[in-house]
């Protein structure tokens, strides 16, 4: 599954981007593809804040606030594509930046043929990202094939005899054990409890006398006293 959100607030422009992601999806052995489009803002982060992952979005820049919000989308949505829709007009520096980290820019006046031959170059990133094993855990629920990027994985749970994976915004479960799990998850995932595996990308505190690793979200995770050795050294090795 292909996740595209478009934001730009020419209606010609979203319909001519989603006539070309749609012929270049199915031109790729019939990509599935996720399509949203908006016009403004406000929705783009409606969208963005409930959705359970996304590949690729093309944001206008022209738009006020557009900088702050590209910036957010970076900094929730690591593994994200962002394609630029700019004028030439605006300066670069306003949206070459380490915080934005575009994938491409489409400079208008904007045709189908320059939508077309940017966005089949930022699929075929997509696509070999994908296809790479070490950013992406693979895995079979409800009879089908999930991929999540490492980057968006907070931690892994046991519990009732499966495995729950879970995001900023969603739960999946699957059959397997932590002991299986832990190896094939790459550096940078860490066994705090016979329990949770968690990803340390968003550890923001280690609190040993509450025997709790505190994650972006105000979210907590049970350090028990098998695994608070291996806490202890890898908090010790960060100094």
């Amino acid at each position: 599954m292909l996740s595209i959100t478009v934001c730009t607030a020419p209606a010609q422009e979203r319909r001519g981007l989603e006539r070309v992601c749609r012929a270049l999806a199915a031109r790729a052995s019939g990509e599935d593809l996720e399509w949203f489009s908006c016009a403004a803002l406000p929705e783009l982060e409606g969208r963005l804040n409930r959705a359970d992952g996304v590949d690729v979005v093309c944001l206008d820049m022209a738009q006020a606030g557009a900088v702050a919000v590209a910036e957010r989308l970076r900094e929730r949505w690591r593994q994200a594509l962002l394609v630029l829709i700019v004028e030439r007009s605006l300066s670069p520096l306003e949206y070459i930046r380490p915080t934005i980290l575009a994938a491409a820019l489409m400079l208008r006046p904007l045709d189908e043929g320059d939508m077309a031959r940017t966005m089949e170059e930022v699929l075929l990133a997509w696509r070999q990202r994908r296809g790479a094993d070490g950013e992406q855990f693979v895995f079979s629920t409800g009879g089908e094939t999930r991929r999540v990027p490492f980057g968006e994985i907070l931690y892994f749970e046991s519990r009732e005899k499966r495995i729950y994976l879970r995001t900023r915004s969603r739960e999946y479960g699957f059959y397997d054990t932590l002991e299986q799990l832990s190896g094939r998850l790459p550096e940078g995932f860490l066994r705090c409890h016979k329990s949770f595996i968690v990803n340390l990308s968003f550890l923001r505190g280690v609190n040993l006398s509450r025997n709790t690793l505190d994650l972006e979200g105000d979210i907590a995770v049970p350090v028990s006293r098998t695994y608070k050795p291996a806490v202890k050294a890898w908090k010790a090795a960060q100094i």
